[in-house]
């Protein structure tokens, strides 16, 4: 077996919070462990992804994930699940942490242990051991617990539409930050855009890279860029029209400049970046 040596950045309060069972903490380092960056809090995984990473199996994960948005650990966007095909279906979990979690009892001394050493999953806290999230939020995103447990949308995480357009937007090969992205897209609706014109202008620009056959290539604009001061998300990004003639098409050396980026044209790779 090949030895997996990565490793998962998890909120180290997670491991002093006795409301989580093993099944739920094994759950949550292994959605931790998607994360890019220390200021990465929005994954995006589909439950099999996760439980490949946990040893649970799917329907394990969704359990989980559940009970750990409950608790005041993760917000979860999207429906997951499966898409017609069988594909996995992927889902935004955003990584919050409780600010305090206050007990006024103690976990139960007879709490279930395997004689194999291990903590059963049936580890339960006894009822008079209330535990409180209070409203003030977390360190991460400000968000609210409410009375009877579920969680509310986190007011200071992502703006309205940004999840959807993020995976409306082509895929590229090359760095793309989401948190780059984000400012930019926040930046966007200061300056007055509404987010059903940011989603049109991806699924435009989405179509046009299709038709192009750039998807998953660099010469797909970074997100930030695509936000950005240029507006690009404004252009009509028209797909491109049938194959040219003999005499349309471009010979090597010709040159051009599309939505204010310099091109030539390479006999091998086609339009490529002067």
């Amino acid at each position: 077996m090949v030895e997996d040596k990565r490793f998962a950045m998890v909120p180290l309060a997670a491991n002093r919070d006795p409301r989580l069972s093993l099944r739920q903490l094994k759950t949550q380092i292994a959605i931790c462990s998607f994360r890019k960056s220390a200021d990465d809090f929005c994954i995006e995984a589909g439950r099999d992804e996760i439980a490949s990473r946990c040893g649970f199996n799917s329907s394990t994960v969704s359990t989980a994930t559940t009970e750990l948005q409950r608790l005041g650990w993760l917000v979860k966007q999207g429906a997951g699940g499966r898409a017609a095909g069988g594909a996995g279906l992927k889902t935004i979990y955003t990584i919050t942490v409780p600010e305090t979690v206050s007990l006024s009892g103690t976990v139960a001394e007879s709490e279930t242990v395997l004689k194999s050493g291990t903590v059963a999953e049936s580890t339960t806290v006894p009822d008079s051991a209330t535990p409180t999230v209070p409203d003030s939020g977390t360190p991460l995103y400000t968000k609210k617990v409410n009375r009877d447990g579920r969680v509310s949308k986190p007011s200071n995480s992502e703006p309205e539409g940004f999840a959807d357009c993020w995976l409306a937007y082509p895929k590229r090969d090359g760095g793309n930050s989401r948190t780059d992205a984000l400012k930019a897209y926040r930046g966007r609706l200061k300056a007055g855009a509404s987010p059903a014109d940011l989603l049109a202008g991806v699924k435009r620009y989405a179509a046009y890279c299709t038709a192009k056959g750039i998807i998953g290539t660099e010469y797909v604009k970074q997100a930030s860029r695509f936000f950005g001061t240029g507006n690009h998300w404004q252009e009509s990004w028209d797909s491109p029209s049938a194959t040219p003639t003999a005499e349309q098409r471009p010979k090597a050396g010709d040159s051009r400049v599309r939505h204010g980026v310099a091109e030539v044209f390479n006999d091998v790779a086609g339009w490529v970046l002067a």
